[in-house]
């Protein structure tokens, strides 16, 4: 329960300081299926480009030794079983490069593909706590692996349909492969696979680019801080005008949404009608004067009204007023004294036509 209201008050995006501490300590957003994209995109490029001239490179090297296996001197001085097996395993080992290049690639793209490679002390360290049994049972039976498990499920559906989707069209072959040459069986099975791999590395594609952008918005989503956890961090680092430049956005922003949220309870929203808009409110029994709600011009003052509207609060017309009341009325302040009258003519009108249309339409001194 703590930790979830703690969660409903972590309103604030993490700053730079608060990320560049995470990656520190090796708390950076990895998406698994980074290395099933690079693995497959490896096995698609091994048998599209590398394994052709590597087999013909392979055989080219075997084959003779297969051949005459006779010209290989292993009962001759130690000079000359090195040299044998030197040949051989330089053969084998250009003929295998491109292969191993590839995977190479492969694995430093899933690695580097994500951010720059992070070694963080504090996670190799080794601890007592990660022993323990139950601790190691809660995270077995979690919510949360229960939802990598259905994730599990559905990228297995996903490569599943990709793949049949793929093989399809050759199932119906199956009966014209018994009277099919030998020597194009190889050309066939290899166009088959590489078929097979293009669907699947396809749905891949899609997979990882959700599991990256779903992983790193959780990540910065667990990172966020609270407002006092923004002031704390101002103090740390008072001075930096990137810092003070966050915190008087986030004010202004925290000012805007409460302002905002005050509006439905408005008595009556005047506008200019649309470059300014002022939401006051009235109660005769707890409130000497009108109060002004919030106040806005231009996407402000469209915005007013537009939750004005869908809250039912009337929407008067009043160029004059509304401009006088913006640049003079305060937020959460009664309006000032040289706006009694007319304010007054504009709220009597309200409360006696409440809750018809007309109150929406205009009102006794409503300027032109």
């Amino acid at each position: 329960m703590a930790d979830g209201q703690d969660d409903e008050q972590k309103t604030e995006e993490p700053t730079e300081k608060r990320l560049r501490e995470a990656e520190e300590k090796g708390d950076v957003p990895r998406a698994r299926d980074v290395g099933l994209l690079a693995a497959m995109a490896a096995a698609w490029l091994i048998v599209a480009a590398a394994a052709p001239g590597a087999a013909s490179r392979l055989a080219a090297t075997l084959l003779p030794l297969i051949e005459n296996p006779d010209d290989i001197r292993i009962d001759g001085s130690p000079y000359d079983v090195l040299h044998s097996l030197s040949w051989l395993l330089a053969g084998v080992g250009l003929a295998l490069l491109p292969v191993l290049g590839i995977l190479v690639l492969a694995a430093a793209v899933s690695a580097f593909g994500q951010g720059q490679l992070v070694v963080a002390q504090e996670r190799i360290r080794p601890k007592l706590s990660n022993l323990s049994l139950f601790g190691g049972w809660k995270r077995i039976f979690s919510t949360s692996a229960l939802a990598e498990f259905l994730k599990s499920l559905a990228k297995l559906a996903a490569i599943g349909f990709a793949a049949w989707f793929a093989v399809a069209p050759y199932i119906t072959w199956t009966e014209g492969v018994v009277n099919l040459d030998v020597a194009a069986l190889p050309e066939l099975l290899r166009d088959l696979t590489l078929r097979l791999l293009l669907a699947v590395l396809l749905a891949t594609v899609l997979m990882a680019a959700i599991d990256v952008l779903w992983n790193r918005y959780q990540w910065r989503k667990r990172l966020r801080m609270t407002f006092q956890e923004l002031k704390d961090e101002f103090k740390q680092t008072e001075g930096d005008p990137a810092v003070k430049a966050r915190l008087r956005e986030m004010r202004r922003e925290r000012s805007r949404r409460r302002m905002m949220s005050s509006v439905p309870r408005a008595t009556v929203v005047v506008t200019n009608p649309t470059h300014f808009a002022v939401a006051l409110e009235y109660d005769r029994a707890r409130m000497p004067a009108p109060v002004c709600l919030a106040k806005g011009a231009d996407l402000m003052a469209l915005r007013i009204r537009s939750i004005a509207e869908e809250n039912g609060v009337p929407i008067i017309e009043n160029p004059p007023l509304a401009r006088a009341l913006h640049g003079s009325a305060e937020i959460d302040e009664p309006i000032p004294l040289q706006h009694y009258q007319a304010v007054a003519e504009v709220i009597t009108y309200v409360l006696r036509l409440k809750g018809g249309p007309a109150a929406r339409r205009g009102a006794p001194g409503r300027g032109p």
